[in-house]
Parts: structure tokens; C-alpha cells; sequence
């Protein structure tokens, strides 16, 4: 929305497109949220603790997926051969 009321002005300097961008309110408040984070130790937060374990848990989940595609892939190559080359997504390869 700021970048919308800029009115740019677009000639043959880079700096006349560039420069504007640090200049608007949404840019000074999330740099200046930045700037309060880094003086916090983020392990301590419990926020951040969970933002850490739910990554490992998708992690941990999208290598189940591949461990399950594997199996039914192995299983189902002899019957239907051209099914792998058809559905690309483990996912998907699993439902069908």
C-alpha cells in the first residue's frame, strides 16, 4: 500500500526507482522490530521454540511420506509400471 502512493517517477536513474522503498512507514517499523529482536536471545522464547520443533516435525513427516511412497511404489511397480511415470507426488501416487 505505502509503495503504491510513492508515485514513482521513472527516468534513467536507478536510484530515482530504488531508494524509495526504505523510506516508507511499513519499511521503518519492521526494520525497526528487527532491530529489537536481535538484542533477545531467541532460544529463550518459547514462540521460537515451537516455530523450531514444527519445522523438525514437517521434516520428520515429509520423510515418512517418502519412506511410505517407497513401499507402495515397490509394491505396486510390478503391476502397474507405468502408474510412477503417470503421478509424480507421493501424495497423489498413494491415493490412486
Amino acid at each position: 500500500a505505502d509503495l503504491e502512493t510513492l508515485n514513482y517517477v521513472y527516468d534513467d536513474d536507478l536510484d530515482s526507482v530504488s531508494s524509495k522503498l526504505h523510506k516508507t512507514q511499513r519499511y521503518v517499523d519492521i526494520m525497526q522490530k528487527v532491530e529489537e529482536t536481535l538484542g533477545t536471545v531467541l532460544e529463550d522464547d518459547p514462540q521460537y521454540k515451537l516455530i523450531v520443533d514444527c519445522n523438525q516435525l514437517s521434516v520428520d513427516i515429509e520423510n515418512e511420506i517418502v519412506i511410505v511412497h517407497n513401499f507402495i511404489r515397490d509394491k505396486y511397480r510390478p503391476k502397474f509400471q507405468e502408474l510412477e511415470s503417470l503421478v509424480h507426488n507421493p501424495t497423489d501416487y498413494a491415493r490412486v
